[in-house]
């Protein structure tokens, strides 16, 4: 008597390693996906945070950026500050391979010593686009029309 696999048993195994396989790739790149997105919504509630604490302290706060990392500011005695090294607005490193673009145009690589964004104690600021993209695609962080803030996907 001969053992062995018949050619349907050694086809089913195949099958079903390239199906899990197609699996693993497509969780990994949703996975990546919504890091990204992740990140862009990070980012936009701390472009509110940082207008809201701006009108409950009546102070001058704002936003630092560099390529793959941002950071909170508050306006103090001594002029612009970083505002300390936990809680919400201390430096935020982004993952691998995601970086930080305002428009089209990637940052400088070091944290600014001042921020680039700033909102006043009555809430106002200046325009704010800032895109956090990866080889997945981007999301870009603005205010809507409504003056509402908004994370939205960038279609290629």
């Amino acid at each position: 008597m001969h053992r062995g696999f018949t050619l349907l048993e050694t086809l089913v195994v195949v099958a079903l390693i390239a199906i899990i396989a197609a699996s693993v790739v497509l969780s990994a790149a949703a996975g990546t996906s919504r890091q990204l997105e992740n990140e862009a919504q990070r980012l936009r509630a701390i472009a509110e945070l940082v207008c809201d604490r701006a009108t409950i302290e009546a102070g001058f706060f704002g936003l630092g950026f560099a390529e793959r990392a941002y950071v909170g500011f508050r306006f103090g005695a001594n002029g612009w500050e970083p505002v300390g090294h936990a809680g919400p607005l201390a430096a935020r490193q982004l993952p691998k391979g995601f970086v930080l673009q305002r428009g089209d145009t990637v940052l400088e690589r070091n944290l600014p010593a001042e921020p680039q964004w700033i909102c006043s104690p009555a809430g106002d600021s200046a325009d704010f686009d800032m895109r956090v993209a990866s080889a997945d695609g981007q999301w870009r962080i603005d205010l809507n029309e409504r003056g509402q803030w908004q994370a939205t996907a960038v279609l290629p």
